[in-house]
């Protein structure tokens, strides 16, 4: 998959009700995600809410991540970046033999959870 432009999440994390993340590859072999794209995740609208949009206070709809993978093996992605997630950026669970190579995650340092994978 080639990603050169800019994919943007809704705004609005209540656009996506029940799920985690925004962008998901699951049960694959062999992925190859690269190019100069960004996944810019807008995480400025929950950033105004502070811990309140995690801990449900002023929401009932998930905060979610950027990007997942799951079970994805033998598989790299290349020169992309993670951009304003509203939660963590990226979540990698049950691959094997997965790199990550020239990936880039920006978070503005006054965004309460800016943490990478």
């Amino acid at each position: 998959v080639q990603v050169d432009g800019t994919i943007q999440a809704p705004a609005d994390p209540g656009v996506i009700k029940g799920t985690e993340q925004w962008v998901k590859f699951l049960y694959m072999d062999h992925l190859t995600l690269s190019g100069k794209g960004v996944f810019d995740g807008q995480g400025a609208t929950v950033y105004k809410q502070g811990g309140a949009a995690w801990n449900g206070k002023k929401s009932n709809n998930k905060v979610f991540m950027n990007l997942c993978f799951n079970f994805v093996n033998n598989s790299i992605v290349r020169d992309i970046t993670s951009k304003d997630s509203k939660n963590f950026h990226v979540m990698v669970l049950g691959c094997n033999n997965f790199t990550f190579d020239g990936f880039t995650i920006t978070a503005p340092g006054d965004s309460p959870n800016p943490d990478g994978i």
